[in-house]
């Protein structure tokens, strides 16, 4: 898998034939990481209903927890190359995506202007189901809101809430700011090596589960999947938020 990702690099990202390989590999790679986990929960379940003694269940639970490994660059540094990470390639002017995106735009305001303004009322069963979609044991975003907060304390009020906020959001024509904040956290890739190594660690950006559960509404809502749009907004309804 990682020869082809390497030869669909070194091309440009543009052989299709290499491309679908790939996406097969790494399709078939997933799989059976999720076959394997699978078994492994299972067997681990098992041991637990095996256990006679409170003593036992506990030392598997401990046993199963994960060890928490920390980074061990000074914050002020690890936050220079989040921010040049994050901010250099966007930053730089880019004129041959700015008017891709400066038409993409061009043509979607005026098939809304064509069209008569329709009242939408959010479909309260979609938040619901994809509330109850939401995995658990991902991290929390900004507002430390987990999404077994979402899922085992959810209610009517607060799928209400939901959809009056996200039909606020279309009428209005306005995206809150803390939508498109993130919580950039430090993931130590082998914890075998160096913890105060640049190299060893990479950043992930956690979005907020309301931003989520929004986007994925939205999703619903326009039909992404039929639209004739020359940008890739990587985003699925199965996404991991």
């Amino acid at each position: 898998m990682k020869q082809e990702l390497w030869s669909y690099k070194a091309i440009g990202f543009k052989d299709t034939r290499i491309k679908k390989k790939y996406k097969r590999l790494k399709q078939e790679f997933r799989n059976k990481q999720r076959k394997i986990l699978k078994e492994e929960n299972s067997k681990f379940v098992k041991y637990l209903n095996e256990c006679k003694k409170h003593t036992s269940f506990w030392k598997l639970i401990k046993k199963k927890q994960k060890k928490k490994v920390n980074c061990e660059i000074e914050m002020k540094n690890l936050r220079n190359i989040f921010y040049d990470n994050f901010n250099k390639r966007i930053m730089e002017q880019n004129e041959i995506n700015d008017i891709i995106l400066d038409q993409a735009i061009a043509k979607f305001e005026s098939e809304i202007e064509k069209k008569n303004e329709e009242k939408i009322v959010i479909d309260r069963n979609d938040i619901k189901k994809i509330i109850a979609m939401l995995p658990n044991g991902k991290s929390s975003g900004f507002s430390e809101a987990s999404n077994e907060m979402f899922k085992y304390g959810t209610s009517n009020t607060l799928i209400h809430l939901i959809s009056a906020l996200i039909e606020k959001i279309i009428y209005s024509r306005i995206i809150p700011s803390f939508f498109n904040v993130g919580k950039i956290s430090p993931i130590i890739k082998d914890p075998n090596k160096s913890k105060s190594d640049y190299n060893n660690v990479r950043p992930i950006t956690v979005s907020d589960t309301l931003t989520n559960i929004c986007e994925k509404i939205v999703l619903i809502e326009l039909d992404i999947t039929s639209l004739d749009l020359p940008i890739n907004l990587h985003v699925t309804m199965l996404s991991s938020p």
